[in-house]
């Protein structure tokens, strides 16, 4: 997954989320708002659309989506931070991670939720980022993206 991070390919509701090389253009930068209390919203930078799981679905494999922001459990994430850089990223309706699914490093590999184990697919690297709109957004990358014994900035 080296070079990969979180990808929205349009500005469209319901366009799946993916993995694609990292270009640090809007579709890969993500606005991370607090929605309440240790809880967050996460925006696409490019559509200010929300990162939710399709169909409020609370089953693994449940692929990952932009759309409006309503308000809904599956449109809320929890970010726990497990060192310096490195977050576990878990949705407050399902309980179930943000994960890199079946391990691939492919352009276009699917993100998914999981039951959280752990797994280094399941873990992400938040990178800050200074937008030219003056809105500080962040890439959301896969902590494998980092070379072996590189620490996560």
């Amino acid at each position: 997954m080296n070079g990969k991070c979180l990808d929205i390919p349009w500005e469209t509701d319901l366009d799946i989320v993916h993995m694609w090389y990292q270009h640090h253009s809007a579709n890969q930068q993500w606005l991370i708002c607090e929605a309440e209390p240790n809880t967050y919203v996460i925006l696409s930078r490019l559509s200010l659309k929300c990162l939710e799981v399709v169909d409020q679905l609370s089953v693994n494999r449940a692929k990952l989506q932009q759309s409006r922001y309503r308000g809904n459990p599956n449109q809320i994430w929890v970010l726990t931070r497990l060192r310096e850089g490195c977050y576990r990223i878990h949705n407050k309706h399902s309980g179930k991670c943000l994960t890199v699914s079946n391990w691939e490093d492919r352009d276009g590999a699917e993100i998914v939720q999981w039951t959280c184990n752990g797994e280094q697919n399941q873990l992400w690297r938040i990178e800050p980022k200074t937008s030219n709109v003056g809105r500080p957004s962040r890439s959301v990358l896969p902590m494998s993206s980092a070379s072996p014994g590189t620490p996560a900035r």
